[in-house]
């Protein structure tokens, strides 16, 4: 009765102490009998994630980050999408359920001020927005205090350390050392009591490193994955914990320890390596299913947990969306490993090495945070061909010591973009400097 309780409500959304009183109040005294009440826990369950109509499924959903706008297919009414311009070029989008109501809330974080832009589903003619982050964090919302509502949250790379404002308590903000530079914050509720854990990865060691909210004085240590995967936790058992869980891309496979059978792991091969994983609850059974979306085509492909032999495959996008049910993995800042082969454009923001605009075909592959060519970067007065780089957090180098080149900048990236700004400290031969604008694109 217990176990059947708690995943009807986990699913539903509601919370736990609310159905209780319901069930004392028609029942009267009867109702001892029939519930022990320490034995329903007192916590508040996650409503589906990327669930903007409220009805326990996940939807097809993407953000245009040329024009700030979302394209959504709601799963209750997939022949009206909503369309909601929320955003600008260059803002991460942080979606979440940020008033309380079940319904995934429109919501970005802007890197360059650190602030956040909530259209509250509940009232949405009144925006929430509030400032919580600098350049460099990388956005970790969640429910950290367990009220059901999600929580302003980053994680500084630079020092590992989180930093939430919690909806309950605004005014007693909650400051947590864990995790170093290049960890890959991965928060979650991994004991289960409704609050979301402090968690990273380490990709050069695969292991998970968490603070579990209900003893947070016996952290968990987990190996799990290796370096190059993508780490993908959710509920893949159903038991509302969040199990470990990581992506291959080179071969397209998930591998997943379940919380409720941690001895049997499960293996599935789902997606393609320029694929980007998109877990999350979409046939509402409370279970994470596999799922990827594919830039290249727009399409989004599910195994439904339900119904596992039977694949859903809808095209929803386009290849410069940023689909917004990904990994943390892929917020702006994560060191990722991008291997494949990129080609883009530089643009200057003015005249720079005496040549004006400055369009420069690069190309290259990236190999965990270590580039590698061969690559080029010709036009205005560059001509170059010896290019060499490595990716550490959100920062890009890129150089070429035959001429004394040195590229730096800030990176924002996808497994199929990279875009940022870019400091040319010397170049051409003569020390001239500048900035440029770089997007690249996974071919």
């Amino acid at each position: 009765m217990e176990e059947a309780m708690s995943r009807l409500l986990s699913r539903r959304g509601l919370k736990y102490a609310i159905v209780l009183s319901f069930c004392c109040l028609i029942l009267g005294a009867g109702a001892l009998q029939l519930i022990a009440f320490n034995s329903v826990p007192f916590a508040v369950a996650r409503p589906t994630t990327g669930d903007f109509d409220g009805d326990g499924k996940a939807d097809y959903a993407v953000w245009r980050p040329s024009n700030g706008t979302w394209f959504v297919i709601p799963s209750s009414n997939p022949n009206s999408p909503i369309i909601q311009q929320w955003g600008a070029n260059g803002d991460v989008p942080v979606p979440g359920n940020y008033d309380g109501n079940s319904k995934t809330d429109f919501a970005v974080w802007r890197p360059s001020n650190g602030i956040w832009f909530v259209i509250p589903s509940s009232n949405p003619n009144s925006p929430i927005i509030q400032q919580w982050g600098q350049q460099g964090d990388i956005p970790v919302p969640g429910d950290y205090d367990g009220d059901g509502k999600t929580d302003f949250a980053v994680w500084r790379p630079s020092n590992g350390t989180w930093y939430i404002i919690p909806s309950s308590n605004p005014g007693n903000l909650i400051i947590q050392q864990w995790g170093q530079q290049g960890d890959i914050p991965v928060p979650g509720d991994y004991d289960g009591d409704g609050k979301t854990d402090f968690a990273v990865w380490r990709p050069s060691s695969g292991v998970w490193y968490i603070i579990p909210s209900g003893n947070p004085g016996s952290p968990i240590i987990q190996q799990w994955g290796a370096n190059g995967d993508i780490p993908v936790p959710g509920d893949y058992d159903g038991d509302s914990k969040t199990d470990f869980a990581v992506w291959r891309p080179s071969s397209g496979t998930w591998f997943v320890i379940p919380s409720s059978s941690p001895s049997h792991y499960v293996i599935q091969q789902w997606g393609a390596r320029t694929d980007i994983p998109a877990p999350a609850d979409y046939d509402h059974d409370g279970k994470t299913d596999f799922a990827v979306w594919r830039p290249s085509s727009g399409n989004w492909y599910v195994i439904p947990s339900s119904a596992p032999t039977t694949y859903a495959v809808t095209q929803w996008g386009v290849s410069t969306d940023v689909q917004v049910q990904k990994p943390i993995a892929f917020a702006s800042g994560a060191t990722i490993d991008l291997t494949g082969t990129w080609q883009g454009t530089w643009t200057s923001s003015g005249a720079k090495g005496g040549g004006g605009t400055l369009t420069a075909p690069f190309s290259g592959t990236e190999t965990g945070n270590a580039l590698s060519g061969p690559m080029s970067l010709t036009g205005g007065c560059l001509a170059l061909a010896n290019l060499s780089g490595t990716v550490s957090g959100n920062t890009v180098t890129l150089s070429d010591p035959s001429v004394g080149l040195q590229v730096n900048g800030t990176l924002s990236s996808s497994r199929n973009s990279m875009s940022g700004t870019y400091s040319i400290t010397a170049g051409c031969g003569n020390g001239d400097s500048g900035t440029w604008s770089l997007t690249l694109a996974n071919q």
